[in-house]
């Protein structure tokens, strides 16, 4: 097989005329493999190339989206088989960005954290959206031991400060506030201490 032409369509990226198909390949590739114009190519590596090819394609795509997304290895994951991308090749794609520290879902589930907190969430609802979101219990439960927990208190305590002046003039005044902080994810203990404060 003989490369037949050789056209470069996008930064980095070269279309190859290979017995009369042609083949999107970055520039590395097309380097690495010698693909040049009137150059013989056996089919092992063209196929050897193209896979390669894939793998970088993918690789970019996945931390283009996980950067400027903030998401999960669950997310990133499933970005890269929706794009078509195989299983075992994906699986390997995520271990290149944990090595890298592209994709660290400790790091980010306590991130999560702080911005729930500062969405006047409590530590029930922060635990059930970082489990929806698909973090795994350990990154979890890490990452809330870690929370600042002055900060934590400080916007419930806002919070409750917002709450309590609407039912300025309501009886049960205690009561609603109490189920509507439970309602945000706060504990009985996290109110206690709200209590104390009054």
């Amino acid at each position: 097989m003989i490369v037949e032409r050789l056209i470069k369509t996008k930064k980095n990226i070269y279309t190859i005329y290979v017995e009369g198909k042609a083949y999107f390949l970055e520039e590395d590739i097309i380097l690495k493999y010698h693909l040049v114009k009137g150059e013989d190519v056996s089919k092992e590596i063209l196929d050897k190339a193209l896979e390669e090819n894939d793998f970088s394609v993918y690789y970019h795509q996945a931390v283009q989206y996980a950067l400027e997304y903030n998401k999960s290895e669950r997310d990133v994951l499933q970005y890269l088989l929706k794009k078509g991308a195989k299983e075992d090749k994906a699986f390997e794609i995520i271990e290149k960005l944990k090595e890298n520290k592209i994709l660290n879902d400790s790091k980010l589930a306590s991130r999560m954290i702080e911005y729930y907190i500062r969405k006047y969430n409590g530590r029930l609802l922060i635990e059930h959206k970082l489990l929806e979101q698909g973090f795994s219990k350990v990154d979890i439960e890490l990452a809330i031991e870690n929370m600042d927990m002055e900060y934590y208190y400080e916007c419930l305590n806002a919070l409750y400060n917002k709450v309590k002046d609407k039912y300025k003039n309501d009886l049960r005044k205690k009561d609603k506030i109490k189920r509507y902080l439970l309602g945000r994810g706060y504990t009985y203990n996290d109110i206690e201490r709200i209590d104390m404060m009054e």
